[in-house]
C-alpha cells in the first residue's frame, strides 16, 4: 500500500483504492489492477484467502482490518463453460481508513459495485477478458474518483463508459446510521436554518424533506436552548411525537443532540478530536465568528471596535477547559470564566456558543454528575429499582408535597440518572435538586450520598 497514513488525505468517507483480484486457474490468486497502482503489493497473499474463498460465502460482504486500512469487498463466483474449468472467481475490494466510522456506508457501495461488474461479466465477459485489464484499471480510476468527488450529504452521479454498446450509469447517495434514543433533558442543537426548511416546502439544496404538520409545529422551538421536554410543552406535542421529529431531523443530519447548558456544567477536552478539527481551515475559519454568537453579532462587535479572536488564542483558551477536584461543585464552567474573564470580555464571546461550538463539532465532552445514594447497612444503592424508574418517568405537579418530591429524587439515585435528567423530570434546576437531596439525608442519617463523574 502507499506509504501514505489515511489521515493524511482529510475528510472521512473517503476511498482509498480500489482492488480487483481473481483466482488465476494457474497463478492462484492474483491482483489484476488497482487503482491508484501498486496497492498491496506482496502483500496480497496475506488476505487472498478470506476475499477468495470457498463458494459458501459467495456473495457475501467480507470485512478485514490490515495495519491501518481496511479492505471490503463480495467475492463472486460465476459458473460457465466458457470458463477455464468451468468457472470464473473474482472480488472487487474497497480499501478505506480502518478507523473510520461509516462503515455501513462503505458496505452499501460494495454490494452496489459487485452487482453492477457482475453484470458486465455475464453480459459482455466484462471481467474475464485479459485484453480488458488494463481498460478496467482505467475504469476503476474513473469510479473512484467520482465516488471521492461527492460532497457532504448530497448524493454522487457516477457514469462509467465500458464499450461502445455499454455505459454504466447510478446514483450513489448518502446513507445514514439508525438514529439515536433521545432523552427528554438533551437539547437539539440546529446544524443548519431549519427556517428554511419550513420556507422552501422541506427542500434546502439537493435534499428533499417530507415536512408533516407536527414537525412544523416543533421547528420553530429549536434554538439549541430549550430540552426535549421544554419544546413539548411549548409547542404542545407529546413528548415521543417531539423525539420521533427530532429523530428524523437527526437522521438528515440538521440537528446534533447535546446537553442542557448551565454554568455549573463539567466540561473536559478531547485532545485528539481537538486536534483533528482546528487542522481543517473551514473549521479556523468559521469558529471565531460562532463563539460570538453569530456573524451578524461580530458584524456588531467590530462596529464597536472589539477585534475577532485569533484562532491560536482561541486554541489555547479551550485548552483551559479542564475536570478539576472530585467535589461536584468544582471544575465547573464558572471556574473556567473566573480564570479567564478578561479574555471572555476583551473578545465579547459567548460560554454558551463557546461550549456549543465545542460540542457539535466533538471536540469537547460533557462530565455528568450521578448522584447515589447508598446505606450505611448495605453499602448498596438506596434508590427505588423498576418502580423508582418508572416513577421517575412523569411530571411532578404543584400539589406533591416536598416529601413526595424528595422520595421521587431518591427513586432515581441508583446510578442511573445523571443530574441533567433528574432536574428534568423534576422541573426544578440544580438547586432545588441540591436542596432535596439534602433533605433526603437529614431525614435518614444511616443514609450517604455519592456524586459519580462520567
Amino acid at each position: 500500500m502507499s506509504s501514505d497514513h489515511p489521515e493524511s488525505h482529510g475528510g472521512g468517507g473517503f476511498i482509498y483504492a480500489l482492488m480487483y483480484c481473481k483466482f488465476d486457474q494457474e497463478k492462484g490468486p492474483r491482483i489484476v489492477c488497482t487503482d491508484p497502482p501498486g496497492v498491496f503489493e506482496g502483500q496480497f497473499h496475506l488476505i487472498s484467502k478470506y476475499f477468495l474463498p470457498n463458494r459458501e460465502i459467495n456473495g457475501k460482504v467480507i470485512s478485514m482490518r490490515l495495519d491501518h486500512w481496511r479492505v471490503m469487498g463480495v467475492p463472486m463466483q460465476i459458473e460457465g463453460h466458457t470458463y477455464s474449468r468451468n468457472n470464473f472467481q473474482y472480488v472487487l475490494c474497497l480499501i478505506v481508513d480502518a478507523t473510520e466510522k461509516a462503515i455501513h456506508v462503505f458496505r452499501s457501495i460494495a454490494i452496489h459495485i459487485a452487482a453492477i461488474f457482475h453484470s458486465l461479466e455475464t453480459e459482455v465477459s466484462f471481467l474475464s477478458q485479459i485484453e480488458n485489464e488494463d481498460w478496467i484499471g482505467r475504469t476503476l480510476h474513473t469510479l473512484r474518483r467520482q465516488l471521492n468527488s461527492h460532497r457532504q450529504g448530497e448524493p454522487t452521479i457516477c457514469h462509467l463508459h465500458i464499450d461502445s454498446w455499454n455505459n454504466v450509469c447510478f446514483v450513489a447517495r448518502p446513507t445514514h446510521e439508525a438514529p439515536q434514543d433521545i432523552s427528554i433533558a438533551q437539547v437539539p442543537l440546529p446544524l443548519v436554518e431549519l427556517t428554511q426548511l419550513v420556507c422552501g416546502g422541506g427542500q434546502m439544496g439537493s435534499m428533499h424533506l417530507d415536512l408533516d404538520l407536527t414537525l412544523m409545529q416543533v421547528l420553530p422551538f429549536i434554538d439549541g436552548m430549550a430540552s426535549v421536554r421544554d419544546i413539548a410543552r411549548r409547542c404542545q406535542v407529546e413528548e415521543n411525537d417531539v423525539k420521533k421529529c427530532l429523530q428524523h431531523l437527526l437522521y438528515y443530519g440538521l440537528i446534533k443532540m447535546i446537553d442542557t447548558f448551565a454554568m455549573t456544567n463539567i466540561y473536559r477536552l478531547n485532545a485528539h478530536s481537538f486536534l483533528t478539527c482546528f487542522a481543517d481551515p473551514a473549521i479556523r475559519k468559521q469558529a471565531p465568528a460562532y463563539v460570538v454568537g453569530g456573524p451578524s453579532v461580530e458584524k456588531s462587535l467590530a462596529a464597536k471596535g472589539v477585534r475577532p479572536i485569533p484562532v491560536c488564542l482561541l486554541q489555547r483558551l479551550y485548552c483551559d477547559i479542564r475536570e478539576s477536584g472530585t467535589h461536584v461543585k468544582t471544575g465547573d464552567l464558572n471556574d473556567f470564566c473566573s480564570r479567564n474573564a478578561a479574555l471572555l470580555s476583551s473578545y465579547g464571546l459567548s460560554p454558551r456558543h463557546l461550549i456549543a461550538f465545542g460540542r457539535r463539532h466533538g471536540f469537547i465532552d460533557r462530565v455528568h454528575e450521578y448522584p447515589v445514594i447508598t446505606t450505611a447497612a448495605s453499602g448498596g444503592a438506596a434508590g427505588g429499582g423498576g418502580a423508582g424508574a418508572k416513577g421517575a418517568s412523569t411530571g411532578v405537579g404543584e400539589s406533591d408535597s416536598r416529601d413526595s418530591r424528595a422520595a421521587k429524587v431518591k427513586s432515581m439515585c441508583e446510578g442511573r440518572h445523571h443530574l441533567d435528567y433528574i432536574q428534568t423530570v423534576m422541573g426544578m434546576d440544580r438547586q432545588g435538586v441540591m436542596d432535596l437531596l439534602d433533605a433526603v439525608k437529614r431525614a435518614d442519617p444511616s443514609m450517604s450520598l455519592v456524586w459519580i463523574r462520567a
